[in-house]
């Protein structure tokens, strides 16, 4: 049984709008968040008649010679059934399929962040990698380079293949160094920006931030695992770019949460960081007053 007063209050699926909470349920249709709703709840809707009716004392088939059967509120879908409390009024929502965990408190307020700006984000934190492996693992990209030029042009002078080409030991020792100093330099720039602020650079450019779902704190052990399947596919080399794309692609069909590969084990998703409130904005005083009212409420 929900503490809820029936009334009118927003919509936690469609902030737009507005719906009547009759104590247990949403009922009725919608209306705009700005129109003046009636003094009490909607008036019902004419229930369509069946296509088929059933076969009155037909086992299996709940119609209207079933007496415990009912139909269901008109408009009400399955995140419908909810209380507003646990939608959280402050904001949409990923909409979650019935018997699935409740995600923690915080997580209600978020919205979760597009493919477009998780891939936004990821550019731009592999452009700044690669510029500090440039500073950093400059020097053994040289003598690395060195090593091989002789080898590749001695290749090419006398017809044979490139492939595979025939590293001497030293070269060999140089490309381990410029691979581990590489993954190193990764860890660093990924692990604790995420694990203390939820943000590398490329998130706060584009305005997202790694969360918790259920609540736990980003720990630097469970941030590390999130970035260890990251790095895993570049172990593969030729292999691991499916890998990649796997991991990559997951968020476009994950539900509810949007989630790749790399955040299942932690328990993690990407939102997008809401906006600063601005006092001068009257619609943003608006809005906050209409949220506190709506706390008031609960």
């Amino acid at each position: 049984m929900s503490s809820i007063e029936p009334g009118w209050y927003r919509d936690p699926a469609e902030p737009d709008t507005q719906r009547y909470w009759d104590g247990e349920q949403w009922i009725g249709k919608p209306l705009p968040a700005d129109a003046t709703p009636p003094d009490g709840p909607p008036e019902p809707e004419p229930e369509p008649p069946l296509a088929f009716p059933p076969t009155p004392g037909a086992q299996g088939l709940p119609g209207r010679a079933d007496p415990t059967w009912a139909p269901p509120p008109s408009g009400v879908t399955p995140v419908d059934r909810r209380p507003p409390q646990q939608m959280g009024q402050g904001g949409p929502g990923p909409v979650l399929p019935p018997g699935f965990p409740e995600p923690s408190g915080d997580m209600q307020k978020h919205t979760l962040a597009g493919p477009g700006l998780r891939l936004s984000a990821r550019l731009i934190d592999t452009v700044a990698v690669l510029l500090l492996n440039l500073v950093v693992n400059g020097y053994f990209i040289y003598r690395f380079l060195q090593e091989v030029t002789p080898a590749v042009e001695a290749a090419m002078r006398d017809g044979t293949q490139l492939n595979p080409l025939q590293l001497s030991e030293k070269a060999n020792n140089l490309q381990l160094t410029i691979m581990f100093i590489g993954l190193l330099l990764w860890f660093v720039y990924e692990v604790p920006m995420t694990a203390y602020t939820g943000q590398t650079l490329g998130k706060k450019m584009v305005g997202i931030k790694v969360v918790p779902i259920y609540g736990q704190p980003l720990r630097l052990g469970w941030i590390g695992l999130r970035w260890s399947f990251m790095a895993l596919p570049f172990l593969f080399l030729a292999c691991g770019i499916f890998l990649l794309l796997a991991d990559a692609l997951w968020c476009l069909r994950d539900r509810p949460y949007r989630q790749c590969l790399h955040d299942k084990s932690p328990g993690t998703t990407v939102v997008l960081v809401p906006a600063p409130a601005d006092p001068a904005d009257p619609a943003q005083t608006v809005k906050g007053d209409t949220d506190v009212s709506s706390t008031d409420a609960r």
